[in-house]
């Protein structure tokens, strides 16, 4: 009898060994991940963007004159039938309302706006309570004219000026903001603006921005003038109707 008993006791042990080493051997191939298979890397390309409620693509034409109308509008559901405010902004100032407009039954709405400062416009339009924040009311995409495309409503606003340009017979010498003039020199000369003030200008698909080097024009009726490389770049080849805005800390 004691021989069966401690038979039993022994082989009790075993089983109670064997079933905790099995448990860890089972775990031990999922170490650190809770039981569970580790995750995988992802091997393909990232889900599609979610484009806000409401947004399309806009068209904008690439700038406009300060003091000149420009034609503002867009199209969304959420606007139809209802007053639309098209607010704008000068780099990161506060929002304030250029012109308002009511939508047509299928959300269109239009509106034309004169621009009172040069500078890189921010447009939006909204409905709902209006907000001076970036907060509050619904976002409508502005479309700006009827030239050029893209999701944009950014528009540039410059003064319409007379310039002209130089270079010959001066090369050498010394320009009123100290820099000696050369056929490569790139700068404009104005009569006021601070020397180095940098101005960005426009003539038909061209942009450049070129700094104040000198003082001038004083003949032609002209406000700026700009060096020879400057003409160059600019593809201008006489006295031409340009589009000057010089760029400050607000631009």
């Amino acid at each position: 009898m004691p021989r069966i008993l401690t038979a039993c006791c022994v082989a009790l042990a075993l089983l109670l060994v064997a079933v905790p080493a099995a448990g860890a051997a089972s775990g031990s191939a999922d170490s650190g991940t809770g039981g569970t298979a580790p995750p995988q890397p992802q091997t393909g390309p990232p889900p599609p963007a979610q484009a806000p409620a409401g947004d399309m693509a806009v068209e904008a034409p690439r700038s406009a004159f300060v003091r000149r109308r420009v034609r503002v509008g867009g199209k969304s559901r959420r606007a139809r039938r209802r007053v639309v405010r098209i607010e704008g902004r000068l780099g990161p100032g506060a929002w304030t309302t250029l012109v308002r407009a009511r939508a047509d039954r299928k959300g269109a709405f239009s509106a034309v706006w004169k621009p009172r400062r040069t500078g890189q416009w921010e447009l939006r339009a909204r409905v709902g309570n209006s907000s001076t924040g970036a907060n509050g009311g619904t976002a409508v995409p502005v479309e700006i004219g009827a030239q050029g495309s893209g999701a944009s409503s950014h528009l540039v606003v410059y003064e319409s000026a007379i310039a002209t340009w130089y270079g010959p017979g001066f090369f050498g010498r010394q320009t009123a903001c100290g820099i000696e003039l050369t056929e490569t020199t790139i700068g404009v000369a104005h009569r006021d603006l601070a020397c180095g003030t940098q101005v960005q200008i426009a003539l038909r698909d061209r942009v450049i921005v070129v700094p104040v080097i000198d003082r001038g024009p004083f003949a032609n009726g002209a406000d700026w003038d700009l060096t020879q490389a400057a003409a160059q770049q600019l593809g201008m080849t006489g006295t031409s109707r340009i589009g000057a805005m010089p760029l400050g800390p607000d631009r």
